[in-house]
């Protein structure tokens, strides 16, 4: 289900449901504090799609794991069960996303019958003699009953509805008392799906970074060397990250490691370095964390919330600096940042081997002097007749 994300009143389409470890990195980009999974989304304004109709076309703040566990659970229900899903869920009047998600919880208790209209619903009533009138009924009558309104009969008694090619009775849905625990992925970057050649349906997933005896004992179990394993899916925390050789494995396990031991702020950091230099593979992460010292980095909105950051530095301490709250500094946040020679990246602003927020040194003015201004400044004792 392709999902607006907002932010800054600026909204992207993504696809949902996704990896887990691709989620923390829209949280990255959206600057959030750690700890923080809320999003601000809009569900797609759909009328054809089975979905409750409260959420359509509709902005929400949410947690993101919460949605993606949402998504991910009504993509894989058969029709008759998303049916029911909306028709429970319409019934009971939701209005927040947050509260669909137990919903999706035994929804066998909804009796669900194939049929788009009163009519449909009818014959399926008369074929399964599901009313008193029709049990009592000749048989030689059955043809001549109108089912239209033997349809909406079943559905007045039954407070039943119709959803998409479905008709349902929400009323008979027994709740379940059930608690939900979707959370984030910690400490792990990389998720491989790794097998023997020709032979996924017994691959395994492993998460990196990991004790590395896991990866020897299951390639012994396949009769093999790790080298010679194939991966099939790699999910990972690192956008665009490019891997394609077992043989690298160990490397791989071994700059999870590193990204392990720092902090959240220091991996969005090592991302946005990544970003600044084109690099998606080890090589280029090796590298992000060598350096990562050499930078400076703060998870700034944009140019002009550096602009800002940029005076409250460097103003004197008495200034008001809420007067300039509703300007726009984007062109000061250019100007300074394009002379510090740093860049802004989708994860904040970043400057090498400089200070984010030192104060840029005046020009050095020349005062050059051409040989009439000369002539005119000094007296000549010829004119003085």
């Amino acid at each position: 289900m392709k999902i607006s994300v907002y932010k800054d009143g600026i909204s992207t389409v993504v696809e949902f449901p996704k990896p887990a470890l691709e989620l923390q990195d829209i949280l990255d980009r959206q600057r959030n504090q750690v700890g923080n999974s809320n999003v601000k989304i809009r569900f797609p304004d759909d009328r054809t799609m089975v979905f409750p109709a409260a959420m359509q076309g509709e902005v929400f703040h949410m947690n993101i794991y919460v949605l993606n566990a949402l998504i991910n659970q009504y993509e894989q229900m058969p029709p008759e069960k998303r049916a029911a899903f909306v028709a429970v869920a319409d019934r009971l009047q939701v209005d927040h996303p947050n509260d669909l998600l137990p919903l999706l919880y035994n929804l066998e208790t909804v009796p669900t019958v194939r049929a788009v209209s009163f009519a449909e619903l009818g014959q399926f009533c008369i074929d399964n003699e599901m009313l008193p009138e029709i049990e009592n009924c000749p048989e030689v009558l059955l043809p001549c009953l109108d089912r239209e309104r033997i349809g909406m009969m079943m559905a007045d008694r039954n407070h039943g509805v119709f959803v998409g090619d479905y008709y349902c009775e929400p009323d008979h849905y027994e709740c379940l008392n059930v608690s939900v625990e979707v959370g984030r992925p910690h400490g792990t970057f990389f998720s491989l799906l790794l097998g023997a050649p020709d032979d996924r349906q017994n691959a395994a997933w492993f998460s990196f970074p990991c004790a590395f005896e896991e990866i020897w004992n299951f390639a012994e179990q396949c009769g093999m060397e790790y080298e010679d394993l194939v991966c099939f899916t790699m999910h990972s925390a690192l956008p665009l990250f490019f891997f394609d050789d077992m043989e690298a494995l160990p490397d791989l396990n071994e700059v999870a490691w590193q990204l392990h031991d720092l902090s959240p702020e220091s991996v969005t950091k090592v991302k946005a370095i990544m970003e600044e230099t084109d690099e998606h593979d080890i090589a280029g992460l090796r590298r992000a964390l060598r350096t990562m010292d050499e930078y400076q980095f703060e998870a700034v909105d944009d140019y002009s919330h550096y602009g800002l950051r940029y005076l409250r530095a460097n103003l004197p301490e008495d200034f008001n600096i809420s007067v300039l709250s509703n300007t726009d500094l984007h062109d000061l946040g250019v100007t300074v940042l394009g002379a510090k020679q740093g860049s802004m990246t989708e994860y904040g602003v970043l400057v090498r081997g400089g200070d984010l927020y030192s104060i840029l040194p005046k020009p050095e003015q020349k005062q050059e002097e051409s040989e009439d201004e000369t002539e005119d400044c000094d007296p000549k004792w010829g004119d003085m007749t």
